[in-house]
């Protein structure tokens, strides 16, 4: 299967480092102002070096787990419509945020410990952390850290702005959403902080339940379905807000009854699906709809390698007779095949396959709790 998203804990520690490298540059960048009190000054150098501290061995770990994650394959590939120098950008922009947060922490390190007053480092004021050994009081040691450190400390903000300044081109220009590949990143440190989520996860019924997909061949309507798919949802009508939708389609599983449509989804120019095996969504916003126990969907769909923004309607009603708190949701979305390259050698001016495809859903799904 492939992988869409990073493991759990690299997006745990993605955002976790994110937190600390915010407070050390802010801290670092206000230490130098003379509006500050000198005692605030000192207690703020204090709180910079714990954040320091905290990247270094976050990093560390960072590194680590990246390396498990190489060797089992959930590293998530970019995009394929990445231009070359995209590609080549990405990569050396990741080695060096890699390095700048490697050795700005440990120039601070290094010039602390090397500084002439010897004052010790206390992180948050409870944990004692070591000087370097053998360099205490070497004045150029000193002072080749201090200006290491600081012109360090600016590189790290220009590689942090341009990380963040592609997301945004990607996401507005491109239309690609990079964010899911990180998403539960977001929950995980609301977790982390003891935020709590007042929505109630709900398991699909997959017997009960089904994804569709219709269009049109040659003027007549063809209909399919997805055999194979997983779902996760956090649901509370009240809280859309904390409410979440994600799905992993089985691509390979399509059928339509047709012997030689079926023949036909799996191949190169169509799903591709001895490359792209899986299809994914995840919602990023949901709203409520003009009429009652309807809804909206915004997120975003990766097919074929390539990350859509989407939309889908839907309904939620109880079933009735049902005891077990059993909720099914009807909608659909209509996509744009060829914005996923679907059929684009073989059908490009759409003469016989419909260019809109409309993916229909119907699920049964009852909260986890009642399993």
């Amino acid at each position: 299967m492939a992988t869409t998203r990073y493991p759990a804990l690299l997006v745990i520690l993605h955002w976790l480092l994110a937190l600390m490298i915010v407070g050390m540059l802010g801290s670092g960048l206000a230490v130098g102002s003379d509006l500050l009190p000198k005692m605030k000054q000192f207690q703020i150098i204090q709180w910079h070096k714990a954040f320091g501290v905290g990247v270094l061995l976050l990093v560390g770990l960072r590194i680590l787990v990246r390396l498990w994650a190489m060797a089992m394959h959930k590293i998530p590939a970019l995009p394929q419509t990445f231009k070359p120098w995209e590609l080549k950008a990405a990569h050396l922009g990741h080695i060096g945020l890699y390095a700048a947060m490697i050795f700005m922490p440990l120039t601070g390190w290094l010039m602390v410990s090397s500084s002439p007053y010897g004052l010790p480092t206390m992180l948050w004021g409870t944990v004692a952390w070591p000087h370097l050994p053998g360099v205490a009081g070497l004045t150029w040691v000193n002072e080749v850290a201090k200006e290491s450190h600081e012109l360090l400390g600016f590189a790290l903000l220009a590689l942090l702005a341009a990380h963040v300044g592609a997301v945004a081109k990607h996401y507005f220009q491109d239309k690609i959403n990079l964010l899911p590949r990180v998403w539960f990143g977001v929950l995980a440190v609301a977790l982390l902080l003891g935020s709590t989520a007042n929505a109630t996860p709900y398991t699909a019924l997959v017997a009960q339940s089904s994804v569709g997909f219709k269009g049109t061949h040659a003027g007549a309507e063809f209909k399919g379905k997805f055999d194979s798919w997983q779902t996760e949802i956090q649901w509370n009508p009240a809280e859309l807000a904390q409410s979440r939708i994600s799905a992993t389609i089985n691509l390979t599983s399509a059928r339509t009854g047709n012997p030689t449509y079926d023949a036909t989804l799996p191949t190169a120019d169509w799903f591709n699906t001895t490359k792209f095996p899986h299809a994914t969504f995840t919602s990023t916003k949901i709203t409520k709809g003009a009429k009652a126990n309807t809804y909206a969907a915004k997120g975003t769909l990766t097919l074929r390698g390539l990350v859509q923004p989407v939309a889908f309607t839907f309904s939620v009603v109880p079933m009735a007779g049902r005891t077990d708190g059993a909720l099914r949701a009807i909608g659909g979305m209509q996509l744009d095949r060829l914005a996923y390259g679907i059929g684009a050698a073989s059908d490009p001016a759409a003469e016989w396959v419909s260019r809109p495809i409309t993916v229909t859903l119907d699920i049964v799904a009852t909260p986890a709790v009642a399993q």
